[in-house]
């Protein structure tokens, strides 16, 4: 369930500092690998909880009733689905 989106503003190397510090550490990416993947944009941050995991994978048609894969999110019943 992905319950909130925050948008991400990667400053420049020499004003960094600016950066909030918290992001990088909920991301697990260190600053020039996240300005690298920005480059001039913002990036988006999904905060995801209820986090399921499979012991194997399941089909699209099983899992969403869908035939071919979403882009990258869906809207589901009963919520939003993460990549899949």
């Amino acid at each position: 369930m992905c319950d909130s989106i925050k948008g991400i503003d990667v400053p420049y190397p020499a004003f960094r500092d600016r950066l909030d510090k918290s992001i990088l550490e909920q991301s697990c990416v260190e600053y020039y690998p996240l300005h690298r993947y920005a480059y001039h944009d913002n990036v988006y941050g999904w905060h995801i909880s209820e986090l399921k995991i499979y012991d194997k994978p399941k089909g699209l048609l099983e899992a969403f009733r869908i035939t071919r894969p979403p882009q990258s999110w869906r809207y589901v019943e009963g919520g939003i689905c993460g990549e899949v």
